[in-house]
């Protein structure tokens, strides 16, 4: 089957569209497996069972099932920073992909950097602190 788009494409465009695809299949697999309820067999929180504290992932599983539903506003009950995270990561990814595909350098701020990185890790940091603080206040 000859295929002229793809011909066009270098190798590296190829190995990201590919990459793609295979992200697609994972949340195709993802969604099913939350729509069945096969994920009520995760494990609870270790974490949380052992020190009553919450971890920076406590909640997440709930999230993205909710984010799965298109519940916005429940997702960011369960985690707001996984949310965001995943918000984030879902823009850049299309950005990114038009970029490549269009050969254009639109929106190339949103592209993860060192300095991103260090801003995101001390964001997680704090959300974890603050929010165990305030489940300890309002206990």
């Amino acid at each position: 089957m000859y295929n002229g788009f793809m011909k066009k494409l270098d190798e590296k465009t190829k190995n990201m569209i590919l990459f793609e695809i295979i992200v697609m299949i994972f949340i195709l697999v993802l969604y099913i497996i939350v729509k069945t309820e096969i994920i009520k067999i995760v494990p609870s929180c270790y974490i949380l069972r052992k020190t009553g504290i919450l971890c920076p992932s406590c909640g997440g599983t709930r999230c993205i099932k909710a984010l799965i539903n298109l519940n916005i506003v429940e997702a960011l009950r369960m985690n707001a920073f996984y949310t965001i995270t995943i918000i984030y990561l879902l823009i850049l990814n299309i950005v990114y992909i038009l970029n490549t595909l269009f050969k254009t350098n639109k929106l190339k701020f949103l592209y993860i950097k060192k300095a991103h990185l260090i801003i995101w890790l001390i964001t997680l940091i704090l959300y974890t602190v603050f929010r165990n603080i305030f489940i300890y206040i309002n206990a």
